[in-house]
């Protein structure tokens, strides 16, 4: 089975500071992998080396067999075709000046080539399929929107284009708990209806270990234990994955 995402020994810094050593794993399909750690531990330049924001320093990345470092050979608009993000501060993913809708028709049109009546006719789908009154939504400023609908309308946004990668980076962890709650169940279900997999970046380590399937847990921009979430804490050998853990 082909790996979506692969990295191999990837190394970042910025300016003399190194923030990734030595990083190495597969997203495979369907995968729920959980990127756990604290605050400034490495999780977010990962995903910005995996959609292309920032290029390593030095490794390997491929998307299934097309490689994106260090020789690329997918473009950008295919490469976000493929993979898509949904931020922690979703009211300020979107354009303030236009509705939630036109953001996610241009989105469509950018990525697709499709016209605008059809973009439409799919944003409005797709944000009733996230359980948001369509035409409401549709027609908001996102500020016009709570953050748990901003975010709904964040993975209406992404699913749109059919993404094989959702890559969540800290994606609930501006919501309360019961909004958190809906949210998660909701990426659960529209992983199966869609087929994908999704990177879950966070430093909650119960939400982490309910939600995915495996778990990477990184300390100053080094993976230093890797664990399947089931009978996790049978597992746990590292001091800092034990002291999270029992932190939460």
């Amino acid at each position: 089975m082909n790996e979506i995402i692969k990295c191999e020994n990837i190394y970042q810094s910025y300016g003399n500071k190194e923030v990734l050593k030595d990083i190495n794993f597969s997203i495979m399909p369907n995968q729920i992998l959980g990127l756990l750690g604290e605050s400034g531990s490495g999780k977010s330049t990962i995903a910005k080396v995996i959609t292309g924001i920032i290029s390593p320093n030095k490794g390997k990345l491929s998307l299934y067999d097309k490689s994106l470092y260090p020789k690329k050979s997918l473009s950008r608009k295919e490469l976000y075709k493929n993979i898509q993000m949904i931020y922690q501060d979703s009211t300020n993913s979107f354009d303030p000046k236009i509705s939630i809708g036109a953001s996610i028709d241009r989105a469509q049109k950018n990525l697709l080539g499709i016209n605008m009546d059809e973009a439409k006719e799919n944003t409005l789908k797709m944000l009733k399929r996230v359980g948001l009154d369509s035409k409401m939504a549709y027609n908001s400023r996102p500020t016009d929107l709570s953050g748990g609908e901003c975010q709904r309308a964040s993975i209406a946004r992404a699913l749109t284009v059919k993404p094989r990668l959702l890559i969540c980076d800290e994606a609930t962890s501006s919501l309360d708990t019961s909004v958190a709650s809906n949210i998660v169940n909701l990426l659960l279900d529209v992983k199966k209806d869609f087929a994908m997999s999704i990177l879950f970046i966070s430093h909650n380590c119960a939400l982490t270990a309910q939600f995915c399937d495996h778990i990477l847990v990184i300390k100053d921009g080094e993976i230093i234990e890797r664990l399947s979430t089931q009978n996790i804490q049978e597992q746990i050998s590292h001091p800092y994955t034990k002291l999270l853990f029992e932190l939460q």
